[in-house]
Parts: structure tokens; C-alpha cells; sequence
């Protein structure tokens, strides 16, 4: 699935550039997904030892409830005219 998803966004990335811009975009997309690579996990155990792992899956599924949320009201939503 990790691989399926990364394919998917390396091909939206590259889409969404036009020509011109192409070799920014993919340079600030890869820099930009490797540092989260790099990041993430020493961040997450940062988090972990500092209030500990039962207050992170709320903070996750808190997030992950808003980030939910927003998408249905302005994506799937569609207001209509």
C-alpha cells in the first residue's frame, strides 16, 4: 500500500507542474518528502516521551476526525447553484 501511495503522489506531483516550473517542483516535493521521512519517526518518539502514547492516538484521531471533516464539507461536498 506504502508503495501503491507513493507512486500515486510522485504522479501527481509531476502532473500538477507545468514545464516550466517541472524541476522545481519535483526538487522541493522530494526534498520535502524526505525530511518527513527523516523527521517523522524522531518526532513521534519526541511526542511519545513527552505525554506519552495514549495522549498521541488522541491527538491522531483527533486530527485525523478534522482532517476528515474538512474533506467531506469541501471536497465531497459540492454546494450547489
Amino acid at each position: 500500500m506504502s508503495t501503491l501511495m507513493t507512486t500515486l503522489s510522485d504522479s501527481l506531483a509531476s502532473d500538477t507542474a507545468s514545464l516550466i516550473s517541472r524541476v522545481k517542483v519535483m526538487t522541493a516535493y522530494t526534498i520535502t518528502v524526505d525530511i518527513g521521512s527523516a523527521l517523522g519517526p524522531l518526532l513521534g518518539y519526541f511526542i511519545i516521551d513527552w505525554i506519552g502514547i495514549y495522549y498521541l492516538y488522541w491527538m491522531v484521531s483527533s486530527l485525523l476526525f478534522f482532517l476528515a471533516l474538512v474533506w467531506y464539507v469541501f471536497i465531497v461536498k459540492i454546494p450547489s447553484k
